[in-house]
């Protein structure tokens, strides 16, 4: 046989296996297929179930709200997963709008996939640097050996660097708040007496939770044995093991 043949036979045998590929397994003609590169939009949601309940009435009413996601350009994949699965199970019902914020201008592919996914208003904004950077006062030596610090000693969250976004909406203010309910004293030891009585005096949950305890202690016989403290608190009351931690804020509209 001439080397053509060769040639020609060689390319026979894997355009064959090719086919036979393509139709016994599903991951291979996926990954193959040609439509897989004209496409122009990703496909994110292959793992997601579009398995849900449709059995909900229609919203009476609807709260002043809006979903705010900090998200960057590169996080694109998964910010269309998530709302894929809000609108599929929730705001296609209610349409409420999403506000998405960066410290860099969104792209128009990131802007043109979000908005289309969804029917609801979807605003685009652009946190100012000063805003999103840490300041230039900050001893970053001195910032980062205490990172370093409570990373070795394990200190829960230690490492995180959460940035206040300020957002200059007109017809909002500011409401910071950040709210933890179990705490260790390394994250704050400068603060720690200061800040758990305050969760006591102040924080309403944390003083009914504690009062409820109590109840539970003075009057055993009105505690049920499949009761739900165990999964509230590890230690019976003093900890918690709820926490509502944010990085962003809180808006209210001065009108309402």
């Amino acid at each position: 046989m001439t080397p053509t043949r060769y040639i020609v036979l060689a390319l026979g045998i894997i355009i064959s296996l090719h086919f036979i590929l393509t139709f016994s397994h599903e991951g291979y003609g996926q990954s193959t297929s040609l439509f897989r590169w004209t496409e122009s939009s990703p496909k994110p949601f292959a793992q997601i179930s579009d398995n849900y309940d449709t059995n909900t009435s229609q919203p009476i009413r609807k709260a002043k709200a809006t979903f705010v996601i900090l998200a960057r350009n590169g996080d694109l994949n998964g910010v269309l997963s998530s709302m894929k699965q809000m609108e599929d199970r929730f705001n296609n019902k209610f349409h409420y709008p999403y506000v998405f914020l960066n410290e860099q201008p969104f792209t128009e592919e990131f802007k043109k996939l979000t908005s289309e996914i969804t029917t609801a208003p979807v605003f685009y904004g652009l946190i100012p640097k000063d805003d999103w950077y840490q300041p230039n006062w900050i001893d970053e030596e001195k910032a980062t050996n205490a990172r370093k610090k409570m990373e070795a000693e394990s200190v829960i969250y230690g490492v995180f660097h959460i940035v206040t976004c300020v957002v200059s909406t007109p017809g909002y203010v500011r409401q910071r708040f950040t709210v933890s309910l179990l705490e260790y004293q390394a994250t704050i030891p400068t603060l720690w007496e200061t800040t758990k009585s305050i969760f006591l005096q102040v924080y309403i949950s944390v003083k009914a939770l504690t009062l409820k305890v109590e109840f539970m202690e003075e009057h055993p016989e009105h505690v049920h044995k499949n009761n739900a403290m165990g999964f509230l608190s590890p230690d019976g009351g003093s900890g918690f093991i709820s926490s509502l931690l944010s990085s962003l804020e809180q808006f209210r509209d001065r009108q309402s």
